[in-house]
């Protein structure tokens, strides 16, 4: 039989405290717990990534944010910093409607930023996900942990 050790001293488990144990064990063991969890940290990083890619909002309009558009802002930031363009210089950008508009490189770059500040925060909703399924002791604790809720808007 198994113990508590509380303030020095051997307090046997109780049966139903024994029986959980050893359902912990028996799937630990099995390889099952550790399975789990990495099958359900899987998961969160396929949704991390399916809310990192989708269209936002930003400046009353809605924009693409797939790797492709997130390439584009980084090579149009980057073109900016390179090249001395002047500030009243505008640049044509496709929206998430296929519709194009034309932004300031000062839009260019608040948009670009807000987009990566949504990154940041999905990275670490992403993060906090990870940890609490870490801390789960049960597969039947991992495949009730519900990963969508808690994101960001």
């Amino acid at each position: 039989m198994r113990h508590h050790l509380i303030n020095g001293v051997e307090v046997p488990f109780t049966p139903e405290e024994e029986t959980a144990q050893d359902i912990i064990d028996a799937e630990f063991e099995a390889g099952l717990l550790p399975k789990a969890i990495a099958d359900k940290k899987e998961a969160v990083d396929a949704l991390h990534l399916q809310k990192a890619t989708a269209s936002f909002a930003h400046g009353g309009r809605t924009f693409d944010a797939d790797k492709y558009a997130q390439q584009n802002i980084r090579d149009a930031i980057q073109y900016k910093r390179d090249k001395p363009i002047a500030d009243g210089v505008n640049r044509t950008w496709r929206l998430a409607n296929n519709t194009t508009v034309t932004l300031t490189w000062g839009e260019v770059r608040d948009m670009g930023l807000a987009l990566f500040e949504r990154g940041d925060d999905y990275f670490g909703y992403a993060s906090i996900h990870k940890d609490a399924i870490d801390a789960l002791t049960t597969v039947t604790a991992v495949d009730a942990y519900d990963i969508t809720i808690n994101w960001s808007a």
